[in-house]
């Protein structure tokens, strides 16, 4: 599309059109006029900026089912597998698996925050402050994956926005090979994700 014909679009949307479309790609609107609000969605358009860029309209149920699809395997809802609390086969697995996963592995629900929080330690500090409740694990032969499933108590509050007392976590560790020990699936139902 031309930079005219952008313009042009946008000239022809109302006020609460022009505020609807840069809201949903994140963009402040309150009190503009609609010279200024042409122009600052002509930018937005410009610079491709996604719908929802923070994931707060986010499906996430649909989310979920697609992050667990790995090696083209379906892995079943990591919440409802029988896991124990024996860690003997537990592959190797650190600061820069985790450090990989985050930098090098594209990831929805992954943000500036969470990452300042991972540079500052804050994880490792909450878990050794006990705020991990519980960790247990199982393996998965048939795709040779490494699941630990968990609950976390929250930081700030004395229970989750869903009204429960901790989140639940999982996260999956590849199982075999080169890459053993390497992160290839994380979710929270906390709000950093």
């Amino acid at each position: 599309m031309s930079k005219d014909s952008i313009s042009d679009t946008f000239s022809s949307m109302n006020v609460v059109g022009l505020k609807k479309y840069l809201q949903e790609r994140g963009v402040t609107v309150h009190g503009y006029l609609k010279p200024a609000l042409v122009v600052i969605a002509s930018a937005v358009e410009k610079m491709m900026l996604p719908k929802d860029p923070n994931f707060e309209c986010d499906d996430a149920e649909k989310n979920l089912k697609k992050r667990l699809i790995i090696h083209d395997v379906a892995v079943s809802d990591s919440f409802t597998l029988p896991t124990q609390n024996n860690f003997i086969d537990s592959p190797p697995f650190g600061l820069y698996d985790i450090f990989n996963h985050l930098i090098y592995h594209s990831t929805d629900l992954y943000d500036k925050q969470g990452l300042a929080s991972y540079k500052s330690y804050d994880d490792y500090r909450l878990f050794d402050d006990g705020y991990v409740e519980s960790l247990s694990t199982t393996y998965l032969k048939e795709c040779g994956l490494h699941v630990y499933v968990g609950k976390v108590n929250p930081t700030m509050r004395m229970k989750t926005d869903e009204g429960k007392e901790q989140y639940d976590l999982w996260f999956i560790l590849e199982g075999k090979g080169p890459n053993r020990g390497s992160v290839i699936k994380a979710f929270c139902k906390c709000k950093g994700g």
